[in-house]
């Protein structure tokens, strides 16, 4: 607390990693069978679900960093840093709902406080798993917008 770090960087680093590379979320898979959703990683960190670049079907709303990682509950408890804004979220709620529901919810949720940040300075990727991707992030005039997907072409 007072500006006091608890985790080193080079330990929030390992905790935030993507240990699982492009493997596929099988679990999620077959519980968003029926929705349509595109298949995408599973981001799993150490111990925790990570956010990964791009625009995915994430608890972690689409302004958080490909950095962040946290966890989710059942249906009514969620989870996440981010270490690039510097930012922590946490839920807390009532009553369980669907985890295709729950997920639409916690996303929204995480996107209303990201957006409601005004007190940082702007964001910007960068870090090792990153770097590979700051070219998806580019608009047609070269800079960054991350709240953005890519134009097609």
């Amino acid at each position: 607390m007072d500006g006091e770090l608890f985790l080193s960087p080079a330990m929030i680093d390992l905790a935030a990693r993507n240990h699982t590379g492009e493997m596929p979320n099988a679990v999620l898979a077959d519980v968003f069978a029926d929705r349509n959703r595109v298949e995408y990683p599973a981001y799993l960190a150490m111990g925790f679900w990570g956010r990964g670049p791009g625009i995915t079907h994430v608890p972690y709303g689409h302004l958080t960093s490909p950095r962040t990682f946290g966890a989710l509950g059942r249906g009514s408890a969620m989870f996440w840093i981010d270490p690039l804004l510097d930012t922590t979220m946490t839920v807390l709620s009532t009553g369980l709902m669907d985890e295709t529901d729950n997920f639409d919810r916690m996303s929204a949720l995480s996107d209303l406080a990201v957006s409601s940040v005004v007190d940082r300075a702007p964001f910007d990727v960068f870090g090792p798993q990153a770097q590979s991707d700051a070219s998806a992030w580019r608009d047609s005039d070269g800079l960054r917008r991350r709240h953005l997907p890519p134009e097609p072409r």
